[in-house]
């Protein structure tokens, strides 16, 4: 995340980056029975912060990301019940890394 601060006029120009994201993609886990769906472990570094970690769950197929955590259940299927579904840009660096790979996967 950038962001620009008065009180710094050089984050006018060129803002400061202050929030990254990152994905664990080598312990992504999948189920054969949903493949479009990748589990993995979302880590935040915010400057002052302690390091933030999530796991969430990309739907490659539809472009959505959803939190993971205590108290979602799995259907028979594989596909999660009641998640709430946030929608990914098509840039995005997490869909594209998880998903390329899964396309890789796949040949």
């Amino acid at each position: 995340v950038e962001s620009a601060r008065w009180w710094k006029p050089w984050t006018l120009v060129r803002p400061q980056l202050t929030r990254i994201a990152a994905v664990d993609a080598a312990g992504v886990l999948r189920n054969p029975a949903a493949p479009d769906l990748a589990l993995t472990q979302l880590y935040v570094f915010d400057r002052h912060s302690p390091v933030g970690r999530a796991p969430v769950l990309i739907d490659c197929a539809r472009g959505m990301m959803a939190e993971a955590g205590d108290g979602l259940d799995f259907g028979d299927d594989g596909v999660p019940q009641a998640a709430r579904w946030d929608e990914m840009a098509p840039e995005d660096p997490i869909r594209a890394a998880l998903c390329a790979a899964r396309q890789g996967a796949n040949g």
